[in-house]
């Protein structure tokens, strides 16, 4: 009997000492804190056309942790004197964030894309879309610091309908990140 009552004592002991020093949250038994991932970088570019690329970001890509999400609001303009058909976003994802750890911690996704491939967009008019970035909860330490690359392609092609319309449009924009 005084053995159980010492055990319980010492299990009351240790009880009250973790909630006097405050670990009052569970224990990663795989010992993540937070892991930062540095270099989340969104690169959109177009061929064909003139386009005029702006985008904003809602997060911090520099220290993206586990569980944490990142919005990137993007827009393309037709800046060009003629109306253009305009291909849906082309993404490619690529980096050592992609692949850390045996790979399927982060995830990107086009959303919200307020044009169909291949509609005309007309010379002054402005599209939308979104780019979501996730690294899930799970993250391994083996993704620490690791980057990646978001290539993003838009192909503009001159309406051949269109009066005055260029058979071929050689310029190429320089995207605005």
């Amino acid at each position: 009997m005084a053995a159980i009552m010492l055990r319980l004592s010492v299990l009351l002991f240790v009880i009250v000492a973790v909630g006097a020093i405050g670990l009052n949250r569970s224990i990663n038994p795989q010992n993540v804190g937070r892991i930062q991932a540095h270099n989340i970088a969104i690169e959109i570019t177009g061929t064909g056309g003139t386009l005029q690329f702006a985008g904003a970001i809602d997060c911090d890509a520099d220290a993206l942790a586990p569980n944490d999400t990142c919005l990137a609001l993007l827009s393309v303009q037709n800046t060009g004197d003629f109306a253009v058909t305009m291909s849906a976003p082309d993404m490619d994802v690529g980096g050592g964030l992609t692949t850390c750890g045996g790979g399927g911690w982060f995830d990107v996704a086009l959303q919200n894309v307020s044009y169909a491939g291949g509609d005309i967009v007309a010379a002054g008019e402005t599209e939308t879309f979104e780019v979501l970035v996730e690294l899930d909860f799970d993250t391994p330490n083996s993704c620490q610091g690791r980057g990646a690359e978001i290539s993003i392609t838009i192909t503009a092609d001159c309406v051949a309908s269109d009066v005055g319309c260029p058979a071929v449009i050689t310029t190429t924009p320089t995207p605005t990140p």
